[in-house]
This record gives structure tokens, C-alpha cells and sequence, in this order.
């Protein structure tokens, strides 16, 4: 792949906690996207993405360290938060555009199917954040920090860009064509839309952890409210606005 920075060197460290992994990478002359994204910095990180999904299921057996389709799919405290929203025991929250109670349970319910939907053998970066992304001045995207490595469906990567991007006015039907979603059900991105608010809506109003930035959890708010507009649009939902 031309997409990740080149691996330099590799070294395994003993410590009191266990052993650590250290890897050298090659320093990537680049910039971050997304601030806000444009339509060219759009396509070239679709391009990135659909590069990875194309990586051969051998290669990405070796590198990946577990399923999305388990870990994310069937996280139970995401798909708590959905059915405790739905079922009026956990308030939706006040800063984002309300649901009536069709919607939170249309939500609930796409969450359910968010497990068989991220089945796949194909390599997932699965934290395609613009922060993980340097756009090199040949316009290359370089995808970086691949400490959640998986397995899952080819489209997730792609599709996680989603939601910044349409907040930021770029329409995402431009990737409609893309290959990797090629015979994906429209119900599946959906359903995976949905876990990952669900997931972003799990820990909203506890501290950040140690060593974090205190804007994680208003991160964690814009980007759940932009999944949520997102599939609002694609389902037909009605949001009003927020109190």
C-alpha cells in the first residue's frame, strides 16, 4: 500500500506491564484534512480508504488484531445506550437536534443490525478520523496511528468519513460508485451509522480519560450529531431544532 508511512524498524521493549511494541515509521511531509474538508481533500481520502479495503484477505488476516463485526458491532454498552434512549431510560442529549420516539427506535433497531453488517475479511483502519490523515503535497493521503487494525467489511473506513464531511457541505453521494460499496444494502451503512452513535453516546458525560484532551467528549457530541443528521437524511427522520 501506498497509503500507510513506510515501516523503518521494529523492536519489542520488556517492562513491568508487559512488553511494548516500538516501530519506527518514516516522517510524512504532509497536512490534516478536515479543518474544514473540501471536495478534493474528500476524494483523495476516499482513494486512501478504498486502497485499503483492496489489500488481499491474506495480508490483512496477519496485520489485524481481532473483528469490527464483534467489537464494535456487538459492543453491548453501545447497544444499550440505543435501546436505553429509545426506551425513554436515558435522555437523548440536549445539545443535539431531538428524535421522536419513531426515530430513537428506528435507531435502536439499525444498531441491532450493525454485527452482521461489519462482517467481512477486508482490512480496516476503524479510526479514519482527520487526525489519522496527512494529505502530502502531491495530494497523496497517508493513513496513520493503526493501533485498531481489523477485519471487517470494505466500505466502513469510507463511509466513517461520512458524516464531518457532510457537516462541512461536501455531499457524500459522490462516493455512491465507489467499489467497495458496490451490492452493499443501504440498510447496512445505516446500521453501522447507527452503533457508532450509539458508541459515541455511551460515556458523554463522564470525565475524559487520563491524558486526553477535555474537548474528546464535545469531539464525541459533534461527531455523534453529525452521524445522527446524516442518517436523519438518509431515512427520512425529522429533526427539530435543539430545546
Amino acid at each position: 500500500m501506498r497509503c500507510p508511512s513506510r515501516l523503518a524498524g521494529a523492536a519489542e521493549v520488556s517492562t513491568a506491564d508487559g512488553p511494548w511494541r516500538v516501530l519506527v515509521l518514516d516522517a510524512i511531509d504532509g497536512r490534516q484534512p478536515g479543518a474544514p474538508w473540501s471536495s478534493a481533500d474528500a476524494d483523495a481520502a476516499a482513494s486512501a480508504c478504498l486502497e485499503v479495503a483492496a489489500v488481499p484477505s491474506g495480508v490483512a488476516a496477519a496485520v489485524a488484531t481481532g473483528t469490527l463485526a464483534s467489537d464494535l458491532g456487538g459492543d453491548v454498552e453501545a447497544l444499550e445506550a440505543l435501546e436505553a434512549t429509545a426506551g425513554g431510560t436515558r435522555a437523548w442529549p440536549s445539545d443535539l437536534p431531538p428524535l421522536d420516539g419513531k426515530c430513537l427506535a428506528d435507531l435502536a433497531a439499525l444498531g441491532l443490525r450493525a454485527e452482521r453488517a461489519l462482517e467481512g475479511e477486508s482490512l480496516v483502519h476503524a479510526d479514519t478520523r482527520p487526525d489519522n490523515l496527512l494529505i502530502e503535497p502531491a495530494g497523496t493521503v497517508r493513513i496513520v496511528d493503526w493501533n485498531h487494525a481489523t477485519l471487517g467489511a470494505p466500505w466502513v473506513d469510507l463511509v466513517a468519513l461520512w458524516p464531518l464531511m457532510r457537516h462541512h457541505g461536501v455531499g457524500v453521494h459522490r462516493f455512491a460508485g465507489a467499489p467497495a460499496l458496490d451490492g452493499v444494502p443501504e440498510e447496512d451503512i445505516d446500521a453501522f451509522l447507527a452503533i457508532l452513535v450509539g458508541y459515541l453516546l455511551c460515556d458523554l458525560d463522564a470525565p475524559p480519560p487520563p491524558g486526553c484532551t477535555p474537548a474528546l467528549r464535545r469531539h464525541q457530541l459533534l461527531i455523534a450529531g453529525a452521524s445522527t443528521a446524516l442518517l436523519a437524511q438518509r431515512r427520512g427522520w425529522v429533526q427539530r431544532a435543539p430545546g
